[in-house]
């Protein structure tokens, strides 16, 4: 047996902010019961998006806007519902079971076991008409994966697999053929009923095997109602506006053709605020009338009496009733909160381990970079003549990772497309992902270091001695960890992979130049010096890795003909007689032999903890 409610809403309305305030909802009343499923059509530009989004609340609405769940108006949505947008979020190396287990995870209470969860997986998947590819992957740009209604499909069932009272659904069949179109429909109309769930969707020109299917219909122009009772009633209402629906035309397009006026310019003398104003009072007549109510339940939220379906069954059980389930699942406590850093690092791990393009690739580039440097730096040696060529390398090196961070950049966005969905449907907070992030970036970075340093560090002759060996690991690893947090950073900001990856190989090339290696130091305009190669974390790590290298270590210089000691940079020994250059000279010379490496280190993190914070603000306020 199953419990009924209802969604109410009465004089919803939205305004837009600003000097000129625009209208753009208004006078909006309803109710929607559990089972039923709502069609939110008009033209473009009629106020369907603005009206999901204010009623979901993911929108605030105008002053005097009431929404009610069981004609309690104090109650929090994101607990009761899901919102499924127009374009499908999912990552691409997961398989279809995968995907809808994560999202089972994250919105399921910790205590629930785990054969219950994977029943509960099995039982969306097959409401949803997917379980014959549940082992197939979701697919990639180089992956051919699954079809585009089967992830409209697997999109939905991530939002009902935790059985939300309410789904919101952002224009479902868009980008979908007809057929396909109606079998997503079809799929959606059998978990309302079986589930109880309220369904209200935008929905852009349905054909009539899909409009049927829903059991109300609000019409909407200029942000006005112009129809909303059942769907059944629709055609009636058309006679009585004087407008009949032509034999063979679909009821939904006659609707939409009536209240479309984009093109009346071409009528001279048509007013079409007019027109629409006209229309929206006809309909507040009609339905005073009470010729077009919506129907009342017919048990007055009594228990239902119908038999259950194995999904009904599965999702009404009184130990763990839907509405428990989410509630407890949105708790803040501090076992909950890691319950979900563990299952987003988990899902993060798969993906750093299947993409070959964001992952894999940027391996191999590291490991490949290693060995160009090993061959054409190959055996320096210990001569002065050869000091340049070992701070190009370090340089270059850290040159090198600063740009490899950039290519990291279209796989944050994919996570970040999830994490937006995820979280506007309460599943998760930013610092959950934040810290997810950082602790999969952690060990992905320290191990792209230790593959480079291992190929180059021999191969050059860098200063011999495991501690040295560590601290360059050590360096390397936290310029590659700052680099990738300035370019989370970039593309939490500019969340576009074009835009991103040129603004983050700009700044790059940027701090590049300022680092202290293709213009001394001290020879640094002020504005740069005091400004802006401070702030570059290639500075500390150029610094770092090259006092690592030439401190303690006497290079050779040779000799002329006559006699004389030729070193490369001055040397404080040959005024001893002594034909060498101590590598602390070098330092003294590029005006580096005082800096501190454990203050130079902590800058690092500083930096990379700046970087952090400002991620986690920017993701904080990340609405879309």
């Amino acid at each position: 047996m199953r419990e009924k409610h209802k969604l109410s809403w009465s004089d919803l309305g939205f305004k837009t902010n600003g000097k000129k305030s625009k209208t753009i909802l208004s006078e909006q009343n309803g109710t929607i019961y559990s089972g039923e499923m709502m069609a939110v059509l008009g033209p473009s530009g009629a106020g369907k998006s603005t009206f999901l989004d204010v009623i979901s609340k993911k929108a605030k609405g105008s002053p005097g806007t009431i929404i009610s769940f069981n004609d309690d108006p104090k109650f929090d949505m994101r607990e009761l519902a899901q919102y499924v947008e127009q374009d499908d979020a999912l990552i691409g190396v997961l398989s279809v079971r995968e995907t809808i287990e994560f999202a089972a995870k994250l919105s399921l209470p910790t205590n629930i076991t785990r054969g219950e969860l994977l029943k509960r997986v099995d039982v969306t998947m097959k409401s949803l008409g997917i379980s014959e590819i549940a082992n197939n992957r979701i697919g990639t740009p180089i992956q051919r994966g699954i079809s585009g209604g089967q992830k409209r499909r697997v999109t939905i069932a991530c939002a009902v697999v935790s059985h939300p009272r309410i789904l919101f659904l952002d224009e479902p069949t868009s980008g979908l053929d007809s057929q396909t179109s109606q079998e997503v429909m079809q799929s959606i109309k059998q978990l309302a009923v079986e589930q109880g769930i309220i369904v209200l969707c935008t929905i852009h020109q349905p054909k009539w095997e899909i409009f049927q299917m829903f059991d109300q219909c609000l019409l909407l122009a200029s942000g006005k109602t112009m129809y909303q009772a059942p769907t059944i009633e629709l055609i009636n209402y058309f006679d009585y506006l004087g407008k009949p629906c032509p034999a063979y035309t679909n009821p939904a397009d006659h609707a939409i053709s009536l209240v479309n006026t984009d093109f009346s310019n071409k009528n001279p003398g048509f007013d079409s605020e007019k027109y629409l104003t006209g229309l929206s009072q006809k309909w507040k007549s009609y339905s005073r009338n009470g010729s077009g109510s919506t129907a009342e339940l017919k048990d007055d939220y009594t228990d239902m009496k119908t038999p259950r379906t194995p999904a009904e069954s599965l999702f009404t059980n009184k130990s763990n009733s839907p509405s428990t389930m989410i509630m407890r699942s949105r708790t803040s406590d501090f076992y909950n909160w890691c319950y979900k850093v563990t299952v987003l690092c988990h899902r993060s791990q798969l993906n750093s381990q299947r993409n070959l393009l964001a992952y894999t690739a940027r391996m191999a580039m590291y490991i490949m970079m290693g060995l160009l440097i090993a061959t054409v730096w190959l055996h320096l040696g210990t001569s002065s003549d050869k000091i340049n060529e070992r701070l190009s390398i370090h340089s270059f090196g850290v040159t090198f990772i600063a740009f490899m961070s950039v290519s990291g950049i279209p796989s944050f966005l994919e996570e970040r497309m999830v994490y937006v969905r995820e979280r506007a449907n309460g599943l998760y907070g930013p610092s959950a992902f934040l810290i997810s992030s950082t602790l999969i970036t952690i060990p992905f970075v320290f191990v792209c270091c230790s593959l480079f340093l291992l190929i180059v560090y021999w191969a050059v002759d860098l200063k011999p001695g495991a501690d040295t060996w560590f601290r360059f690991l050590a360096y390397y690893f936290l310029t590659s960890f700052v680099a990738e947090c300035q370019s989370v950073l970039i593309a939490a900001l500019i969340p576009d992979n074009v835009a991103a990856i040129s603004l983050g190989s700009f700044i790059n090339g940027f701090w590049m130049c300022v680092q202290g290696y293709f213009i001394r130091t001290p020879n640094l305009p002020k504005f740069y010096y005091y400004f802006v190669h401070w702030i570059s974390f290639q500075t500390y790590g150029f610094v770092l890795n090259t006092k690592n290298d030439l401190e303690d270590v006497l290079f050779s210089c040779t000799q002329s003909s006559e006699g004389q000691c030729q070193c490369s940079y001055p040397s404080s020994l040959q005024q001893k007689g002594i034909c060498a250059l101590p590598g602390e000279d070098i330092l003294e010379y590029l005006e580096i032999k005082d800096k501190n490496k454990v203050l130079f280190a902590f800058a690092m993190l500083i930096i990379a903890v700046v970087y952090r914070l400002l991620f986690y603000l920017v993701i904080r306020m990340t609405k879309k």
